[in-house]
């Protein structure tokens, strides 16, 4: 039987982690040590948690935090971070999952599943499809809290755990911490996971958004940012319609009080970086959406991407160049039609940070 410490932070999470024990407790060959790492639930979660005879952890409210609370009573020498709202696919998972890892363990330090949305109306949509072939992949930031980390409890403890400084990203942040020492590799089997905030917000604004997020967090600006737009990421059981224009004019008004002219620019500059850096997603989006249409195997221009879109363009005035697109991208074109459109179906009240 294989032992291992099963971590779930869990803030109003009553529907969904019935499902996700119900699961659990199906799994075969193992001996698991489930801990709900609890932010302060005001619902029945903490309930059903010790009614299912499972351990429960409180905590000031903050995924990282509560994670890391979870992890201090874990016993086995091997952690499984989850979320509430994932789901696993058949019984013998988590020991596949952890046999991949010891098999690999000279090669990786960690481990992920691909994932799967699941509460969506058939078929699905492009989009999803994209963001669940991105997930098998373990290219930089392609790796978050929703595909499960795998990893032994002394390598987490050696990295310092989660950074709890973080609102939220502090997946992606550990996640891109590990790689920078190491390989990661994606383990057998996927995880479903709730489409509740895509569908909650709209799928293609909450992308923008996480675009957005990610290019600042990639500067270093992301505390400034969350400074000025404090209820960015709502708990699940908060979300509703998300509106664009706020956090358009949260970056400006974070760009004039923390940073002015020069640190703009350089603020600028880096999500230029960034994006560049991220270039080979448009070239597989195009990959998948030929897979998606015709249900064929294709990845040609991925490869023309690594082989030879990148090398071509892997110099410092296509940086400064995509940083010029960026600006007048998110600074002008989306800001406009953001405002116009949500004035229009709001009003000026809707549109009000």
């Amino acid at each position: 039987m294989d032992l291992i410490s099963i971590i779930i932070p869990t803030l109003n999470e009553e529907d969904s982690i019935r499902r996700v024990l119900s699961d659990l407790a199906l799994q075969k060959n193992l001996r698991p040590q489930i801990i709900i790492a609890d932010g302060g639930s005001t619902d029945r979660t903490k309930e059903i948690v010790a009614g299912a005879g499972h351990e429960v952890v409180l905590s000031k409210s903050g995924r990282g935090r509560q994670l890391n609370a979870g992890a201090t009573q874990a016993k086995y020498e091997f952690l499984l971070f989850l979320h509430a709202d994932s789901r696993l696919e058949c019984e013998n998972q988590i020991s596949g999952a952890l046999a991949k890892l010891k098999t690999e363990e000279t090669n990786a330090y960690a481990g992920h599943f691909g994932i799967t949305f699941h509460d969506l109306e058939e078929p699905k949509s492009w989009s999803y499809c994209y963001m669940e072939e991105k997930s098998l992949l373990n290219r930089v930031n392609t790796t978050n809290g929703d595909q499960g980390l795998l990893l032994r409890k002394d390598y987490f403890e050696r990295l310092g755990g989660y950074d709890e400084s973080l609102h939220f990203l502090e997946d992606q942040e550990l996640v891109e911490r590990i790689r920078r020492v190491g390989n990661i590799i994606t383990l057998p089997g996927q995880i479903s996971t709730s489409a509740r905030r895509f569908k909650a917000q709209g799928l293609q604004r909450t992308k923008i958004l996480m675009s957005i997020i990610m290019g600042l967090f990639s500067t270093g600006a992301i505390q400034q940012f969350l400074k000025h737009a404090p209820k960015t990421y709502e708990t699940h059981d908060q979300s509703n319609s998300l509106l664009l224009t706020p956090y358009f004019r949260s970056i400006r008004k974070m760009l004039v009080e923390e940073f002015g002219i020069w640190g703009s620019i350089i603020i600028w500059y880096k999500v230029g970086c960034y994006i560049r850096q991220n270039s080979w997603q448009l070239f597989f989006a195009l990959d998948s959406w030929l897979r998606y249409k015709f249900k064929t195997n294709i990845s040609v221009f991925t490869r023309f991407h690594d082989r030879v879109f990148w090398p071509l363009t892997n110099w410092r005035i296509f940086d400064c160049i995509n940083t010029v697109i960026c600006f007048f991208w998110f600074m002008g074109v989306l800001p406009v039609t953001f405002y116009l459109i949500e004035r229009n179906s709001h009003g000026d009240k809707g549109v009000t940070p």
